[in-house]
C-alpha cells in the first residue's frame, strides 16, 4: 500500500478501520470476496494486493474459515478466492434485501357469509352476497319488492289492534276538527 505508513502500527490500525465490511453480510465467501475488493478499491487508495487479503479475510466472521484462511499465507486475491470458493457458507444472508414489510392479508371486505350464517345484503337493492359499495344497481333506484309499504292513515309506530279503540273513543270524543271544541 503506498499511502505513506510510516510504522507497522499504523498499518494495522487502517486495516482495522478498512474492515468494517464483514462476512456475515454475504451469502457466500465469493461474493464477500468481490463485494469487499470493489468496496475497497472505491476507497482511491492504492492497495497492494497482500493488504486487500489481510483487510477481506480480517472481515470473515467465521472464525475457523478466518484462522484457516490466516494460517494458509494467501497473497493473491485470486488465490483467496480459488481458497474460499469450495467453503460452503452456514450463515444465511443478514443484509436485509427490503424493509418494506407486506401487510397483512385481510379478509375480503364482503365476504358472502358474515359470522356464521347470516347472509349479507345490499341495502340499495336487497340483493344478497354483496353490500351496497359493490352494487351495480343505479344509486337512485330502490327494488320495490323491499321497500315497505306506506303506514296506514293514523297508525304508526307503537299502535297495534288493541289500540284501535282507544283511538275511535277519542276520534268520538273530541268530534269533528272544525267545531272548535279543542
Amino acid at each position: 500500500m503506498t499511502l505513506g505508513v510510516s510504522t507497522k502500527e499504523n498499518l494495522g490500525s487502517l486495516l482495522t478501520e478498512a474492515a468494517l465490511f464483514n462476512s456475515g453480510q454475504c451469502n457466500t465467501f465469493d461474493a464477500y470476496v468481490y463485494e469487499e475488493v470493489s468496496r475497497l478499491k472505491n476507497l482511491r487508495v492504492q492497495w497492494e494486493e497482500r493488504d486487500l487479503v489481510e483487510i477481506i479475510v480480517r472481515g470473515i466472521v467465521e472464525q475457523e474459515v478466518r484462522a484457516h484462511a490466516f494460517s494458509s499465507g494467501i497473497g493473491k486475491v485470486s488465490d483467496l478466492i480459488a481458497f474460499l470458493g469450495p467453503m460452503a457458507k452456514n450463515a444465511k444472508c443478514e443484509r436485509p434485501v427490503n424493509d418494506f414489510k407486506q401487510p397483512p392479508l385481510k379478509r375480503p371486505r364482503y365476504n358472502e357469509v358474515l359470522k356464521g350464517s347470516r347472509i349479507k345484503a345490499c341495502y340499495r337493492c336487497g340483493g344478497p352476497g354483496h353490500m351496497q359499495g359493490g352494487c351495480t344497481a343505479p344509486i337512485n333506484s330502490h327494488n320495490k319488492a323491499n321497500v315497505p309499504a306506506a303506514p296506514a292513515h293514523g297508525v304508526g309506530p307503537g299502535t297495534s289492534v288493541q289500540n284501535w279503540g282507544t283511538l275511535l273513543n277519542r276520534a268520538l270524543l273530541v268530534g269533528p276538527l272544525n267545531s272548535g271544541n279543542l
